[in-house]
C-alpha cells in the first residue's frame, strides 16, 4: 500500500447480494492476513455474469472509513474446479492515473454442473439489494460498486465518466465500421496455418473468410429470396462464432473465452473434457503482444474516425457548393399564373366550351 506512512487497512467483498470483510490488520503497509484471521469466504453464485467488488479501507473507529483503492473481478471466464492466484493492481477511479498499491488474492470457482451455468448465460442477471445499517456501511458499499464519484449528481467528475463512456462507445463503433471495410474489400480476417508434405516449411495466409461469407449470402439471398430469413438467422450465428473465435485466439490468456467445441461439450456431457488441468503463468510476450493488439484497434477506430470526420466535412463543402452555384428558375411568362380549384378538370371543358362559343360570336 503507498500513498501514507501507516495505514490500518482491511478489505471489504461485495457478490451479488452479500457483503462482508476481513479483520483489521494494523499499522502496516504490507497487510498479510493469517490463517486464523477472516480472511476466507464462500459464496453461492446466481448469475455466472456477476462481478466481485473489492474495496481496500484504512479503518477509522470515528469518522468514515478512507479508501484506499477497489478492483471489480469478472468471473466469467473463469474455468470450473480451478483455483486461481490473482494479482490486482489497485487505484482509486476508473481513470487509473495513480497506483495506491497491490493486492494478491486466491479465488475458486465451483459448478456442480456447468450446463446449468451456460442455461444461467442465456438469461439477464438479477437484480441485487443489499442492506447496511449505518451511513458509515453505505458509504463504503458505494465505493466499492460505484467508485469515488457520485454518479446520481452532476458534477464535472461524473460528466467526464460519462463523457469517457461515450467516447469508448464511439471507439467500438469506428472499430465494427472498419472490420465492415476489410470485409467489403476482401482483405484477410482469418490466418490458415499450411504444412508442406516433405518439406520442413510451414506457411501463414490470411485468409478472407467473412468476404466468402458475404458474398455467398448476397449471391443466395438474390437467386433465392425466400432463403432471406434463413440466411439472416445463419448471420447472427456466424457473427457470434467468430466473436468467441477471436476472444479464444486473444494473446492474453486471461482473456480467453471458451472455445465452440468446449461449450459443445459442456452442453453435451454438462462438464468440459476436452482440456485437463492447466497451469497459467505470468507470460510477458502474451501481454506485451496484448497491449499490441489493443493498441492497433485503437489506431483503427482511430483512422476510421478521421475518415468519418473528413468525409463529414466533403460532404458539407459540396452542399455549399451546390447552394452557391444553382441556378434559380425565373419565370418570364407573361400568362396568366391563377391555378383552378380542386375541380380543374372537370371545369376546364366547360371554360373551352364557353370562350369557344364567345369567340364565334364575336
Amino acid at each position: 500500500i503507498g500513498g501514507s506512512d501507516v495505514s490500518d487497512p482491511f478489505v471489504a467483498v461485495v457478490f451479488e447480494n452479500s457483503v462482508t470483510r476481513t479483520s483489521v490488520v494494523h499499522n502496516s503497509l504490507r497487510p498479510l492476513w493469517m490463517p486464523w484471521a477472516t480472511r476466507a469466504f464462500c459464496f453461492n453464485v446466481c448469475h455466472p455474469s456477476s462481478l466481485i467488488f473489492l474495496g481496500i479501507f484504512d479503518y477509522d473507529e470515528i469518522i468514515p472509513h478512507s479508501p484506499i483503492g477497489r478492483v471489480v473481478i469478472n468471473t466469467s471466464k473463469f474455468r470450473s474446479n480451478t483455483s486461481y492466484l490473482l494479482h490486482y493492481q489497485l487505484f482509486d477511479d476508473i481513470t487509473k492515473k495513480k497506483k495506491h498499491g497491490t493486492i494478491t488474492i486466491r479465488i475458486r470457482v465451483e459448478w456442480e454442473n456447468e450446463n446449468d451455468a451456460i442455461i444461467a448465460t442465456m438469461t439477464s442477471p438479477p437484480r441485487f439489494l443489499i442492506n447496511v445499517d449505518t451511513s458509515k456501511s453505505l458509504d463504503l458499499l458505494r465505493y466499492m460498486c460505484r467508485g469515488p464519484t457520485n454518479m446520481d449528481h452532476a458534477t464535472v467528475d461524473s460528466i467526464k465518466i460519462l463523457f469517457a463512456e461515450l467516447k469508448e462507445y464511439g471507439n467500438v463503433f469506428c472499430y465494427v465500421i472498419d472490420i465492415i471495410i476489410e470485409i467489403l474489400l476482401w482483405r484477410g480476417r482469418t490466418t490458415l496455418k499450411l504444412c508442406i508434405f516433405n518439406r520442413d516449411m510451414n506457411i501463414s495466409l490470411w485468409f478472407p473468410i467473412h468476404s466468402i461469407f458475404l458474398f455467398t449470402c448476397t449471391a443466395l439471398s438474390i437467386e433465392f429470396p425466400f432463403l432471406i430469413p434463413s440466411i439472416f438467422l445463419y448471420s447472427i450465428a456466424w457473427i457470434l462464432l467468430s466473436m468467441g473465435y477471436s476472444n479464444w485466439n486473444h494473446p492474453d490468456p486471461w482473456q480467453r473465452c471458451k472455445s465452440a467445441q468446449e461449450l459443445t461439450m459442456i452442453r453435451l456431457l454438462g462438464r468440459d473434457i476436452t482440456c485437463g488441468q492447466q497451469t497459467i503463468k505470468p507470460d510477458n510476450d502474451a501481454i506485451a503482444k496484448a497491449e499490441a493488439l489493443e493498441e492497433l484497434n485503437k489506431a483503427k477506430a482511430k483512422r476510421v474516425a478521421h475518415f468519418l470526420s473528413d468525409l463529414m466535412k466533403l460532404v458539407s463543402n459540396l452542399r455549399r457548393i451546390i447552394k452557391k452555384t444553382i441556378i434559380t428558375n425565373i419565370d418570364i411568362s407573361t400568362e396568366d399564373n391563377a391555378r383552378w380549384s380542386i375541380f380543374e378538370s372537370k371545369l376546364n371543358y366547360i371554360h373551352l366550351i364557353l370562350s369557344s362559343k364567345f369567340q364565334f360570336s364575336l
